[in-house]
């Protein structure tokens, strides 16, 4: 038997349970939310447990094991324990399928020893502040540019600012912040000022961890 019904049982368990906890403190989940969202809700939650599932599953092929297997070595120690609760965590609303990959990698990477797990945990929480916006520009700065700027006769990785709204719309408004982001983690770095003429221009460009990371989030062509 497939996950599917497990998950939609699990669901609908988790919608169920929250029903009686808050209709127990004198507020009807329906009363709260509505009958109507609470419905909405269910498949939503199912779809978190498919993913929670799928991590799993691709956890425990990349680690030769069953996924029972794969569970019973990171209950181990308390760094593997801290692993595996954390990419199940995340796994509840990775929507990207690379983000699953990457979950899953962690997984059958940390079996190896508590050094492992530990580093691989490191990764999750840098894993847990990358949305698709910071996923797209970390894959634009990682890609040689061929917009007609300036700074490309200098360095062809180089990318000024506003050209991450150009390649991509959707960043729009939002470049800095997300520039932020893969700083804060070390993922991409702003290169030396840009002197052409005397005009000082802003570039920016990946980092060798940053590289690492846009691998590990580039999806495998297994099934998930």
């Amino acid at each position: 038997m497939d996950g599917t019904p497990r998950a939609e049982t699990s669901a609908q368990v988790v919608v169920a349970m929250t029903t009686a906890a808050v209709g127990y403190a004198g507020h009807p989940l329906e009363a709260v939310i509505g009958a109507g969202a609470l419905a909405m809700l269910e498949p939503l939650v199912a779809r978190g447990f498919e993913w929670v599932g799928a991590v799993l599953n691709k956890g425990a092929r990349k680690s030769g094991r069953t996924v029972e297997g794969l569970i019973a070595d990171l209950e181990g120690s308390p760094e593997k324990q801290e692993l595996l609760i954390k990419a199940l965590d995340l796994a509840r609303t990775a929507s990207l399928s690379g983000k699953r990959d990457a979950l899953a990698e962690a997984l059958a990477r940390g079996i190896a020893s508590d050094g492992d797990a530990a580093n691989e945990t490191e990764f999750l929480r840098v894993l847990a502040d990358l949305d698709v916006s910071h996923v797209r520009a970390l894959q634009i700065l990682g890609t040689p540019r061929t917009l007609p700027r300036r700074s490309v006769f200098l360095n062809p990785m180089y990318y000024e600012t506003d050209d991450l709204d150009e390649l991509e719309p959707a960043l729009t408004g939002r470049v800095d912040r997300v520039l932020a982001v893969l700083l804060s983690h070390g993922l991409a770095e702003r290169a030396e000022p840009l002197d052409l003429k005397d005009s000082i221009i802003p570039a920016w460009t990946i980092t060798a961890y940053g590289r690492e990371v846009l691998e590990r989030l580039s999806p495998s062509n297994d099934d998930s």
